[in-house]
């Protein structure tokens, strides 16, 4: 009983920090101001122990799968860390690393979608707008 405590609570700290990760890039973005890709990376490692390296170099068909056992992201955080991604990929300059974290995000949604049981309109629009992204 009190280990499943401590995972529910580390469950929901790592919302919090993804929440608040993504809530400074959106100020960021709406500020006008450019989104340090480099220093978002640090606070990824620093934070949440992902490393945009290490995430990179993990194949996308078992991308969603490491992120739930090897970081302890649960459904809701995997959305979050994907809109993360798309956020990190609109700034990125180099078009093979964009269209390389946008095909990630896209497939964590994708997984996420054909798993869950939950219908998340949040999750189709996310989808959309990578996919809309991806063809420009």
């Amino acid at each position: 009983m009190k280990q499943d405590d401590y995972f529910l609570k580390q469950i929901d700290v790592l919302g919090k920090v993804l929440s608040r990760i993504l809530g400074r890039i959106l100020g960021l973005k709406n500020d006008g101001e450019i989104i340090d890709l480099e220093l978002e990376n640090q606070e990824l490692k620093a934070e949440l122990n992902v490393d945009l390296k290490e995430f990179l170099s993990v194949p996308k068909e078992g991308l969603a799968d490491f992120l739930r056992t090897e970081k302890r992201m649960k459904e809701n955080n995997l959305e979050k860390f994907s809109e993360i991604v798309f956020l990190l990929a609109m700034e990125s300059h180099d078009l093979s690393e964009k269209t390389e974290l946008l095909d990630r995000a896209l497939s964590i949604l994708e997984d996420v979608d054909e798993k869950s049981s939950i219908f998340s309109m949040e999750r189709m629009n996310l989808m959309d707008r990578i996919k809309k992204e991806k063809n420009t």
